[in-house]
């Protein structure tokens, strides 16, 4: 008999993708005689590394469609963090669960979830409100295009209801489903 030290057996099991995450943008404000806040097309954000400190803003773009390198599979964006083997990448869900696509309605002082990001290796942590321009709709049926909140709150007027329009304690938060 040798005496050979004895090694591991090795694992048969393959090797898991990093983890899916569901995170949803919930966003709320006070709406003054608005009908619906409807978002930007394109999501400014800041992600951070699932693992790690480091932090990059970005634009996601719903309709952006990558190849995932190793994969068959295709995601709305991608990038390789400094040190990291494999890509992080996400994929936007236009319609969350439970949620819609925009703000207004009975449901206007509430955090309502407006998106959500299929996320693995990175996560959003901010939303660059600012950037961006929104479609603000009033309770007389004007629309008001290319609304930004460079000031914080928007206030306008709708010629035609003799009425102001304002947005005001606009919020977001991001949470994991």
């Amino acid at each position: 008999s040798s005496s050979r030290p004895q090694q591991a057996p090795r694992s048969s099991a393959p090797r898991q993708p990093p983890t899916m995450v569901v995170i949803s943008l919930f966003v709320k404000a006070d709406l003054e005689n608005v009908a619906r806040v409807e978002f930007p097309s394109q999501w400014s954000v800041v992600v951070q590394q699932t693992n790690g400190d480091e932090r990059r803003e970005v634009i996601i773009d719903p309709d952006n469609e990558e190849e995932i390198t190793g994969s068959r599979g295709t995601c709305n964006f991608k990038l390789k963090w400094p040190g990291a083997k494999k890509e992080s990448y996400l994929n936007v869900i236009k319609e969350p669960k439970g949620g819609q696509t925009f703000l207004g309605g009975d449901r206007a002082g509430d955090y309502v979830a407006v998106v959500a990001f299929d996320c693995r290796g990175l996560e959003p942590v901010e939303w660059n409100i600012k950037d961006g321009s929104f479609r603000v709709v009033s309770e007389g049926g004007k629309i008001f295009d290319d609304v930004t909140f460079e000031e914080e709150d928007w206030y306008d007027y709708d010629d035609d209801a003799e009425q102001s329009v304002g947005i005001t304690n606009l919020d977001f938060k991001f949470e994991r489903r």
